[in-house]
């Protein structure tokens, strides 16, 4: 009789392990996915896909919205590039402000921060100054 429960209750705990390793398997390849439609559309390429796709134009509103697209997409992308340029040198600016009044740890812990922003904002395509290379015709 025990050792039903046993068998019952190993079994019920492996199945709840097991969802719960397939959910977190799956809500970080959503999260992946998200996160890669959101960079490509910081691109020329990916904001004009991502538009069409939800208009759906017509082959002639195609013609006539293409250059409208493409300039917004740029300005747009440029925008982007001068606000993260705005954030860090503000960043830059409040860092030296504070410095004089940190320890060394609490210095390094400034620097470790900044160093993983960039990383994070700049792996994106609005680091480089033009489209991907991929995209480039």
């Amino acid at each position: 009789m025990m050792k039903e429960k046993t068998k019952y209750l190993l079994g019920l705990l492996a199945v709840l392990l097991l969802g719960i390793v397939i959910g977190f398997l799956i809500n970080g390849r959503i999260t992946s996915v998200r996160i890669s439609r959101m960079q490509n559309s910081l691109t020329e390429q990916g904001f004009n896909r991502a538009f069409f796709r939800m208009i759906k134009p017509t082959p002639d509103q195609v013609q006539v919205l293409k250059p409208l697209f493409k300039k917004f997409a740029r300005q747009n992308r440029q925008r982007l590039i001068n606000f993260h340029d705005a954030q860090r040198d503000a960043f830059n600016r409040f860092q030296k402000q504070i410095t004089p009044y940190l320890t060394q740890e609490q210095v390094y812990k400034i620097e470790h921060f900044k160093n993983r922003q960039e990383r994070r904002f700049f792996r994106l395509p609005m680091k480089r100054r033009g489209p991907p290379p991929r995209f480039r015709n």
